[in-house]
């Protein structure tokens, strides 16, 4: 049982550490996208707040953590759709770069 109980707790942790990678990665998404995308600031706008949120939840809070993550992925497909308006913005590197790290 105390493994099976350290097995948890260490998944749980490598599961915060790749949501701590993805919201330190939203930062730079978002500064790469806003600058090609300004009108479209309600879904920028969304996942600041939401990043901003994430940092806010405490650390043994993983339900939390998990749905504000889901909140994020969802936010983050309306954001690569609105990419597929800007072919500029597809074709930046950053931004694809970005993208691929969070995908």
């Amino acid at each position: 049982m105390v493994a099976l109980k350290k097995n948890v707790d260490k998944s749980w942790a490598n599961i915060d550490v790749l949501l701590q990678k993805m919201h330190n990665t939203l930062t730079k998404l978002i500064d790469t996208v806003s600058a090609y995308a300004k009108y479209e600031k309600s879904v920028l706008t969304q996942i600041t707040q939401l990043r901003t949120q994430w940092i806010n939840i405490p650390q043994d809070d993983i339900k939390a953590k998990i749905d504000n993550a889901n909140q994020v992925s969802a936010a983050l497909k309306s954001l690569f759709a609105v990419a597929e308006n800007y072919p500029d913005l597809k074709a930046d590197n950053n931004f694809m770069q970005l993208q691929q790290t969070i995908l």
